[in-house]
């Protein structure tokens, strides 16, 4: 199982990060978002608070507004 750490600002691209996530991983995982759309966090805050909520031993740290084929 992995834990993806995701820094959300944007829903559109959020949504679409977790389709492609979900139609292309091919195992287990748990998203972890931390909600930055207030602007709160700089990317280092944002990820350490999401890496602190991880529950599997493998982590990716990734922007939401990547997309997996």
């Amino acid at each position: 199982m992995i834990s993806i750490v995701i820094c959300h600002y944007n829903k559109e691209y959020l949504d679409k990060f977790k389709k492609s996530v979900s139609e292309s991983i091919g195992l287990k995982y748990e998203l972890v978002v931390i909600d930055n759309t207030l602007n709160k966090y700089n990317i280092f805050e944002a990820y350490n608070i999401g890496y602190k909520q991880c529950i599997c031993d493998i982590i990716c740290f990734s922007h939401e507004d990547i997309l997996f084929h």
